[in-house]
């Protein structure tokens, strides 16, 4: 009981999504493993509110303040830009496909969640922020910009398996209209998917903190 009653709750409280996430992370494909709600807490809050959906959050923030909500042509890239590009692509068409053939869900979302902490680091690194206050830096902004959000495109694809509604609100949030009914691993995989030009639809926060209740 006491399993199925955790897991009852840990859907209920935390969302299909982040349930399924923890569950699919921390235990290994096949064998047993504890339900921790603080665990699960800390995994919510460190990988899907801090990482993806804060990913998500300041590029649709940035996109919005910066170029009246539509996707920007991207300019000129440099080392960063094609670093993230490779990692992306890399994810989508060789790590992820071969972890997911073996049944390796965990090391298969371990390498989803390398890709969205390269994102946040080049986010840090280039510091969009910055480059928006000065005119001189807008064709660099557009790039950073552009790279944000296509690798969340990306980001979606690599999700749907373990987080369908999340990978959904990603896109839609993108303003794509995805089709994941069809097996969006099973073809080759290419950057530049996101039309320039594509309106977005900032909506509510994907993965919000939870705060942990005193006891």
């Amino acid at each position: 009981r006491g399993h199925h009653a955790l897991g009852r709750e840990g859907r209920d409280q935390f969302g299909a999504d982040a349930f399924r996430y923890f569950l699919l992370r921390e235990v290994p494909f096949g064998q047993d493993g504890d339900f921790s709600q603080d665990a699960m807490i800390t995994r919510i809050n460190s990988d899907l509110a801090n990482g993806l959906g804060n990913l998500l959050s300041r590029t649709l923030t940035l996109i919005e303040r910066n170029q009246a909500g539509l996707v920007p042509v991207p300019g000129k890239t440099g080392a960063a830009e094609r670093d993230l590009q490779q990692a992306t692509t890399a994810l989508l068409n060789e790590v992820l496909p071969r972890h997911i053939e073996q049944l390796e869900f965990s090391r298969a979302l371990e390498a989803i969640w390398h890709v969205v902490q390269i994102a946040n680091q080049y986010v840090d690194k280039t510091a969009p922020w910055t480059l928006a206050k000065n005119e001189s830096d807008a064709d660099q902004l557009r790039t950073v910009l552009y790279h944000m959000a296509e690798t969340l495109r990306c980001l979606s694809l690599a999700t749907y398996s373990f987080m369908p509604t999340s990978a959904w609100t990603i896109s839609h949030q993108l303003g794509l209209s995805i089709d994941f009914n069809s097996p969006t691993l099973e073809r080759h995989i290419e950057w530049g998917g996101l039309t320039p030009g594509t309106t977005i639809h900032k909506g509510t926060s994907l993965f919000p903190r939870i705060e942990s209740k005193p006891q």
